[in-house]
């Protein structure tokens, strides 16, 4: 059975629709491009104030050596801090589900505060 056909049967056994996610949304102010020539000497954490590994012991101007020098470090480094953010986010998001408060939550993170 093909891959195609196997949503298929799921999805009619489950009664539920295939999984159909939003368009993604617009670079955000938040998003770097750590490639950019204006990088190469930036000495601060890839975000001021993030506590992950990356950020507290890695520059942005490091992080921009090591992508054009193509190494595997700095996506693993990116990894991290992605990953560190992530685990936040789901935190926050059990903790409002605890306090009841998730709705609240969700249109916070429509509205992009």
């Amino acid at each position: 059975m093909q891959e195609d056909q196997v949503a298929e049967s799921e999805s009619s056994t489950s009664g539920s629709s295939p999984l159909s996610l939003p368009p993604p949304r617009p670079i955000s102010p938040q998003v770097l491009d750590l490639r950019a020539p204006s990088m190469r000497m930036d000495p601060r954490p890839l975000v001021v104030g993030c506590g992950c590994h990356a950020c507290r012991n890695h520059t942005r101007q490091y992080v921009h050596h090591l992508l054009l020098a193509h190494e595997m470090l700095a996506e693993v480094l990116l990894q991290l801090h992605n990953l560190h953010h992530l685990l936040d986010f789901f935190a926050a998001a059990r903790k409002a589900i605890d306090a009841g408060t998730f709705p609240a939550f969700c249109r916070r993170i429509d509205s992009g505060d």
